[in-house]
């Protein structure tokens, strides 16, 4: 045997089978070319779908967005945070809340706003959904929560009210009381007042009509006149002013018996004392500035 022709050695196998130039030199490197294009196209195509997965959570679209919905929050507040929603739900949510199109049984008569009609808590949206279906279930919700405060029309007549207006006043208590511990006797205040004749002279309704969700009202916003000033103007306001929690609803559909007419905050954990004169009022707040160092 010829050493030079072994296997291994150069010129092995068929003579001209690898030489550049040759008929299968030729397919070789179109088959190689080939191979390297779908490589790439299989790449582009894996990096397309995975972008368009990540952008729209794949088949069935981007996941449900969950809106949580809590005490004290308005009509306003919630479509802020629906902003942050897929679709185009943020900026239908607000008109469509006033617009009549989805109705509570405890709207009073040529009344289109749902502020304070919908159940607090979290709901999931979907990408699709609509802002007259998500507004439909949290009127459904709210009329659960209101049944089971004991709200109807039964128990708001015991107290001289409609069942809108012990919404109402529910909406003032959540503000007003903060904590559930002061919540029922804020109610009863609001009800002694009501049944008076007094103003109510809340801070929580001007910070409404200003737009603010807490805060300090000065003297010139006490004097804005707005429907929603009470120390302008007696009774409850026009609206609710936020979305009142199962506590307050209770609280205002069966407050405790007593006589207080005032409040205020005591101590930094938000204790707030009760009277029924205005010179222990102002003894109490004394006692807050003491407390609280003016704050």
């Amino acid at each position: 045997m010829n050493p030079q022709s072994g296997s291994g050695q150069p010129g092995s196998g068929r003579p001209g089978s690898g030489r550049p130039g040759s008929a299968r030199y030729r397919r070789r490197r179109r088959r190689n070319r080939w191979i390297a294009a779908v490589v790439v196209l299989l790449v582009l195509v894996g990096a397309g779908v995975g972008a368009w997965w990540a952008v729209t959570g794949g088949p069935s679209g981007p996941p449900p967005f969950t809106l949580d919905v809590k005490p004290g929050y308005t009509v306003a507040e919630v479509g802020n945070q629906l902003g942050a929603a897929p679709g185009d739900i943020g900026t239908t949510f607000d008109s469509v809340a006033t617009s009549g199109k989805v109705t509570s049984p405890f709207q009073p008569a040529g009344n289109q706003s749902l502020e304070g009609l919908l159940g607090t808590g979290d709901y999931q949206v979907a990408a699709d959904e609509t802002a007259t279906e998500l507004l439909t279930d949290m009127v459904h919700r709210f009329d659960q929560q209101a049944a089971a405060a004991g709200l109807n029309e039964a128990s708001a007549a015991k107290l001289g009210m409609t069942e809108y207006q012990v919404v109402i006043a529910a909406s003032i208590v959540e503000k007003e009381g903060y904590y559930p511990k002061n919540m029922p006797k804020v109610a009863r205040v609001i009800v002694n007042r009501l049944n008076a004749g007094m103003p109510l002279d809340m801070t929580s309704t001007v910070l409404y009509s200003l737009g603010q969700d807490g805060g300090s009202v000065t003297t010139a916003d006490r004097h804005k006149d707005t429907p929603y000033n009470t120390y302008l103007h007696g009774g409850l306001t026009p609206t609710p002013i936020c979305f009142p929690s199962a506590t307050a609803l209770r609280a205002a559909v069966d407050p405790p018996p007593g006589d207080w007419l005032y409040f205020t905050v005591v101590s930094q954990d938000g204790t707030e004392a009760f009277t029924d004169t205005y010179t222990q009022m102002l003894k109490n707040e004394q006692k807050t500035q003491q407390v609280l160092g003016g704050k």
